[in-house]
């Protein structure tokens, strides 16, 4: 179902060129989208593409569709810690309504002062976070 509406890692949109500019993030070495959100929101993600390789083959999971937690209204971010001087926040969140997944990220800023998402790690919420996200906030 998610899937339908993603592209294949290697197909970029035909604005393409546009989106690179406007996030001043390198083609070659990282990926980006954007979510609007059911609170009105663009959210703007990157992240490094042999990595999301990395974590599709480890634990199942493309972060074209973990970033789809962020579009989960019931969805729950923390700050997990600081790791080089950079806060790392980790949020559970339903992809599309199928998974429930925990995305760990940062906040980043480009060249030209956009913040966008960068997407460090996703997996399958266990079964203590599942708990967390069922509580609620």
């Amino acid at each position: 179902m998610i899937e339908s509406h993603l592209r294949e890692s290697g197909d970029r949109p035909r604005s393409w060129e546009y989106h690179q500019r406007l996030s001043g993030l390198n083609q070659d070495e990282k990926n980006d989208n954007v979510v609007a959100t059911d609170k009105g929101l663009r959210l703007l993600f990157s992240w490094d593409s042999a990595k999301s390789a990395t974590h599709l083959r480890e634990h199942g999971v493309r972060f074209e569709v973990a970033k789809w937690v962020f579009d989960d209204p019931l969805h729950i971010t923390r700050q997990d810690r600081i790791e080089g001087g950079e806060l790392r926040w980790q949020t559970i969140g339903m992809a599309g309504g199928v998974a429930l997944l925990l995305v760990a990220h940062t906040w980043r800023e480009t060249a030209s002062g956009q913040e966008h998402l960068r997407l460090i790690s996703a997996r399958r919420a266990t079964r203590l976070e599942r708990k967390i996200y069922e509580r609620g906030p």
